[in-house]
């Protein structure tokens, strides 16, 4: 059974009509907008503070609540908020002294609205979520997401921007004071989200205590799947062993055999309900059911919510260790903040992470810990650390972490060949080698 983006209806085609003319509508408005701005020599402030995009959205959001009906609406309500943030953030490429470029990105602009709004729906901002099936049949299933034309030769490695340049033994205390240099070297900021130097407290990320006694008999480490669907480009339909799940396996059984560690895989399918997939209440079960799996295990300190991760098909995650490919990893944190419908930064209350601190100084120490014991390797075998609004599962331990492993174009052995270095990452992190 495979499962698709968005379930396909007769009034599809005229969902996606009313939707290009709304942006050509919203486009106009917000092109009068700005030559009212100049006209009337309004000055407008932009506030000195660090974002994952250079553009001020307050006019652009300022005109799309104004002018499309039930966008007031969805800006208050949190579960909406990701088809508000994808429209007025996908706008900046808008060339409106060029009336032809604006149709040609408004075409493509509706199939990034429509992909966005089922991630935000039911895939959690997570790519290609795969039943019984790989992620490239997925692909091929849903031709508006894949790109056929794409060669092996003319796959690339991830963004430049996303990858680790840094020698770990070259940057200064003061250079890990300066936000410009984390930025640069330790953190990607998802769009959503402005962040300053305050949410970074690196003495204390640094100086915190990672370790735990790894050689007691007692569990020590929990490794759970909140996306347990989520699969390979050559997994096999059904096969468990193919899915993140059975990347989870292998990182359990290093652990176990290598370094003796008392670990426990839970294998709970948070998105799945009465058997049908069902994505978009996943974290909901987690809130539920971990919590009170924990309270089982008093002697568990390390949740690891092993992912996998979703990118445009021409990028590919991969490097080489130890003579092997190796899909690339990657740490997230989430802030539990995110802009609201003014473009101001705020706490989501109803979030609340007391661990928050201790998962970013997790994070950072498994991050320098990667770079200390990978020096040479090219591409990195870890992407930069990517801050995101929410929280996830991090919340549940003050060791808890949330990884990406690879993508949904990496093969299984590959991401597979990438947990025994996170384990031995882990280990001397959580061992204090």
């Amino acid at each position: 059974m495979r499962v698709n983006y968005i379930r396909k209806g007769k009034n599809q085609n005229a969902i996606i009509q009313k939707l290009v003319l709304i942006i050509l509508v919203t486009a106009i408005l917000i092109k009068l907008l700005q030559s009212m701005i100049v006209t009337l020599n309004i000055q407008v402030e932009e506030p000195m503070i660090y974002h994952g995009s250079n553009a001020n959205l307050s006019l652009y959001k300022i005109a799309i609540e104004s002018t499309i009906p039930g966008f007031q609406q969805a800006k208050s309500d949190q579960n909406n908020l990701g088809l508000f943030d994808v429209m007025t953030e996908m706008l900046y490429d808008f060339n409106f002294s060029n009336a032809p470029s604006m149709l040609t990105s408004t075409i493509p602009f509706i199939g990034y609205i429509e992909k966005q709004y089922a991630l935000q729906q039911g895939y959690n901002n997570e790519v290609v979520p795969v039943i019984g099936g790989s992620a490239a049949t997925n692909y091929e299933d849903n031709p508006q997401y894949y790109d056929s034309s794409i060669k092996q030769d003319e796959i690339v490695n991830i963004q430049e921007e996303d990858m680790v340049h840094i020698d770990p033994f070259a940057y200064t205390e003061e250079q890990l004071h300066d936000i410009d240099f984390l930025l640069k070297n330790f953190y990607s900021i998802e769009p959503k989200l402005d962040v300053t130097i305050d949410d970074f407290d690196v003495d204390y990320f640094l100086s915190k205590d990672t370790t735990i006694d790894v050689h007691s008999k007692d569990p020590k480490i929990m490794i759970m799947h909140t996306h347990s669907q989520e699969a390979f480009i050559d997994s096999r339909p059904g096969e468990e062993s193919d899915t993140i799940v059975g990347v989870g396996e292998e990182l359990a059984n290093i652990l176990r055999n290598e370094y003796g560690i008392n670990v426990i895989h839970n294998k709970t399918q948070y998105d799945m309900k009465n058997g049908e997939f069902d994505s978009g209440n996943s974290y909901d079960r987690v809130d539920q059911q971990m919590p009170i799996l924990l309270e089982q295990y008093p002697s568990v300190e390390v949740v690891l919510d092993l992912h996998r991760d979703g990118i445009p098909e021409q990028y590919h995650l991969l490097t080489e260790v130890d003579g092997k490919p190796t899909a690339q990893l990657m740490f997230v944190n989430g802030l539990s903040k995110r802009k609201d419908q003014d473009g101001v930064t705020r706490a989501i209350t109803s979030l609340p992470n007391e661990n928050l601190k201790d998962n970013m100084a997790f994070s950072l120490q498994m991050q320098m810990k990667s770079m200390e014991l990978y020096p040479t390797i090219s591409p990195s075998l870890t992407r930069k650390i990517y801050i995101k609004p929410y929280r996830y599962s991090t919340y549940l331990k003050p060791l808890s972490l949330l990884v990406e492993v690879g993508a949904q174009n990496n093969t299984v052995e590959e991401a597979k060949n990438a947990v025994e270095p996170l384990a031995k990452i882990l280990y001397d992190v959580l061992s204090g080698q």
